[in-house]
């Protein structure tokens, strides 16, 4: 909506593949992120295999971004074995409550299918990390959700909070400022810097830079 691309927060819901070639694509000093701006859903899976391979095929190395569906990971790692040295996945989850994931995240897949295409893709070999950004709990959650998928990370899990959630707590929908408003206090900085206690220094860990501006405040 803000870039004019769909009417209203309906049509954003419907799946519109657009025209668009990576035929003939160059090779880039700098790794991709494909896709951007949707994600690998299994409709739109057909048409990213081909982008996909076009990018890889020019010599690129794809960082792949996704709140991930198996049925597309899965079709991913089997089709392009002989590239996964040049491919990196990073799965979002930023939680592990399904109320609250079908809150913020609607139609996307649960935690579950997440966590099977995590192990899915480690397992096949595939170089993998998470984005925890949003983080949709508080820091118990995020404590937990680091040791849960650790042992399936190669690289990093990042954790960052919500962005402008702030605006949220004053939506005409009851529900939507309830929610926002439990995750504010979730996620207060005291909060923060108690997660930053509990995480800081531990494999695999990244802060995300809504998190390291209040531990840099705090250090000032």
């Amino acid at each position: 909506m803000r870039f004019g691309r769909v009417a209203d927060s309906e049509a954003w819901q419907e799946e519109n593949l657009r025209d668009a070639s990576t035929a003939g694509c160059k090779k880039y000093d700098s790794t991709i992120m494909f896709p951007t701006t949707h994600d690998i859903t299994p409709a739109y899976l057909p048409a990213y295999r081909v982008h996909l391979f076009n990018l890889l095929e020019a010599g690129n190395t794809v960082l792949m971004v996704t709140k991930p569906h198996f049925e597309s990971i899965q079709a991913i790692c089997s089709e392009f074995s002989t590239f996964r040295d040049n491919i990196m996945f990073r799965f979002t989850i930023g939680g592990l409550n399904t109320e609250v994931m079908s809150h913020w995240e609607p139609g996307a897949p649960l935690f579950e299918e997440r966590l099977q295409c995590l192990k899915y893709a480690f397992e096949q070999g595939y170089t993998t990390s998470v984005s925890a950004e949003p983080m949709l709990g508080g820091r118990d959650e995020a404590v937990k959700l680091y040791y849960l998928l650790e042992p399936y990370i190669t690289r990093e899990i990042w954790f960052g909070k919500m962005n402008n959630i702030g605006g949220f707590r004053t939506s005409a929908d009851p529900e939507v400022a309830r929610y926002a408003q439990e995750l504010l206090e979730l996620q207060s900085n005291d909060e923060i810097m108690e997660l930053v206690g509990n995480l800081n220094g531990l494999p695999k860990v990244e802060w995300k830079d809504s998190i390291k501006e209040i531990i840099a405040r705090r250090a000032g």
